[in-house]
C-alpha cells in the first residue's frame, strides 16, 4: 500500500492522542478509590502511614494532572517520548497504590481485606482499557500490583486465599485478553480510516488533474474548445442578468502554415505555445478567459468589458507579440511572428444565442485578413 508507512505513523500518533485523552479521565477516577481505601482502612491504620500513603498518591495525580494539561498544547515532540512521560506517570501511580497494600492488607480484617483486593482488580481491570494503547505502560501498571497482592495472599495459605489468587490471576489475564483485543479492533478501525481518507483524498487529486486536463489544451496549456464554449455560456448568462458587455477577442497567427513549411512543425508547436502563453500573461483578471479555438487560432472571452476595453487588450497583445520578436521570414507581413485579431462585444440577451458574439468577432477576423493581416478590426 503507498503511503502504508505514513499510515501506520498516524495511527500511533492517534493511539498515543486517546491514551493522553483517557488520562484526563483516569486521574479523577484514582483519586475517588485512593480516598475510598483510605476511608476503609484508615480505623485499622497508623495514622501517620495512611496520611503519607494520602499525601503521595495527591502529589503523584496532581503532577500527573498538571503534566496532561501542559502537554495538552504541547504535543510537538515525537511518539516516543510522550509515551515514555506517560509511562512513568503511570507506573509511579501504580508504586504508591502497591506501598498502600503493603502498609494496609496484612493490618485489615477480612471484609476490608477484601474490599481493597476488589479496588486493586478494578485498577487492574481499569488498566486494560484505559492503557490499551501502550503495553509498556499497562504492563508497568498492573505487573507491580499483581505482584504485591499475590506476596501478600501467599504469605499465609488457605483455600480462601488460594480462591483469591486465582481471582487476582484471573483479573490480571483477562485485563490483558481484553486489553489485547480491543487494542486489534482500534488499530484496524485507524488503519481503515486513515487508508480510506488517504485514497479520497488521492482520487479527489486524481479527478481534479482529469477534469483540469479535461479543459485543457495539450499543447498550449491553456482552455480547450470545449471549455470555452461552456465558459461563454456561462458568462452570456451572467452578464445577461446583470446587464453588462461581453467581449471576445478572435485571434489568427498570421501565414502560420508558411512558418511550418519554412521552420517544421516542431517549431510550430513552440510558436503556438510561445503565442498561448504571451496571450494568458496579459490578461489581468481571474475571470478573463485564453483558450486555444483551433490550429493556430486563440480566443480571449472578457466577461463585463465594453469594446474599448476589448480593443485596448487586443492592441497589448498585437504589442506584447511584436516585442517577442519570433522570427518568420517566410511572412509577407513582417519578419516576426504578427497576429491579426477580431473584436466583438454585445450586452447579452437570452433571447438571443451566445454563437452571436463568436460569429461577429470572426467576420472580424476576416475582415483583419482580407484588409492585409496584422491589425486589429472591431465588429459592426
Amino acid at each position: 500500500m503507498i503511503g502504508y508507512p505514513r499510515i501506520q505513523l498516524k495511527v500511533r500518533r492517534a493511539q498515543i492522542s486517546y491514551l493522553y485523552a483517557n488520562g484526563s479521565y483516569s486521574m479523577p477516577a484514582l483519586f475517588l478509590i485512593t480516598l475510598l481505601a483510605i476511608w476503609t482502612s484508615g480505623p485499622y491504620v497508623l495514622s501517620p502511614l495512611w496520611h503519607a500513603w494520602l499525601v503521595s498518591s495527591v502529589i503523584i495525580l496532581a503532577g500527573r494532572t498538571t503534566h496532561l494539561w501542559w502537554r495538552r498544547t504541547r504535543r510537538s515532540t515525537s511518539i516516543r517520548r510522550l509515551e515514555y512521560e506517560y509511562f512513568i506517570g503511570s507506573t509511579c501511580s501504580a508504586i504508591v497504590w502497591c506501598m498502600g497494600l503493603i502498609f494496609f492488607m496484612s493490618r485489615l480484617p477480612d471484609i476490608e481485606r477484601m474490599l481493597m483486593l476488589l479496588l486493586s482488580c478494578m485498577y487492574i481491570s481499569a488498566s486494560g482499557v484505559l492503557l490499551l494503547n501502550s503495553a509498556r505502560c499497562f504492563y508497568a501498571t498492573v505487573v507491580p500490583i499483581a505482584a504485591v497482592i499475590l506476596l501478600e495472599l501467599s504469605t499465609e495459605l488457605s483455600p480462601s486465599r488460594n480462591l483469591l489468587i486465582a481471582v487476582v490471576l484471573f483479573c490480571l489475564l483477562f485485563a490483558s485478553l481484553a486489553r489485547r483485543h480491543v487494542l486489534h479492533w482500534q488499530l484496524a478501525d485507524l488503519a481503515d480510516r486513515y487508508a480510506h481518507a488517504a485514497m479520497a483524498r488521492k482520487l479527489k487529486r486524481t479527478t481534479e488533474t482529469l477534469r483540469i486536463a479535461s479543459q485543457s489544451d495539450g499543447l498550449t496549456e491553456l482552455a480547450n474548445r470545449g471549455h470555452f464554449d461552456q465558459q461563454l455560456r456561462t458568462y452570456w448568462r451572467r452578464c445577461s442578468r446583470a446587464v453588462s458587455p461581453l467581449s471576445l477577442l478572435l485571434i489568427d497567427v498570421d501565414h502560420f502554415k508558411q512558418f511550418n513549411d519554412k521552420y517544421g512543425h516542431q517549431a510550430g508547436d513552440e510558436c503556438l505555445r510561445r503565442v498561448g502563453a504571451l496571450i494568458q500573461s496579459v490578461l489581468r483578471r481571474e475571470e478573463d478567459l485564453a483558450a486555444r479555438y483551433g490550429g493556430e487560432e486563440f480566443v480571449v472571452l472578457l466577461p463585463y468589458t465594453g469594446l474599448e476595453g476589448a480593443r485596448q487588450m487586443a492592441q497589448r497583445i498585437q504589442q506584447s507579440l511584436q516585442a517577442s520578436q519570433i522570427p518568420h521570414l517566410a511572412s509577407t507581413v513582417a519578419k516576426v511572428v504578427t497576429c491579426s485579431v477580431g473584436v466583438a462585444a454585445v450586452t447579452p440577451d437570452m433571447s438571443n444565442d451566445a454563437s452571436e458574439l463568436v460569429e461577429r468577432a470572426d467576420v472580424a477576423l476576416y475582415r483583419a485578413k482580407r484588409q492585409g493581416r496584422n491589425r486589429i478590426v472591431i465588429a459592426d
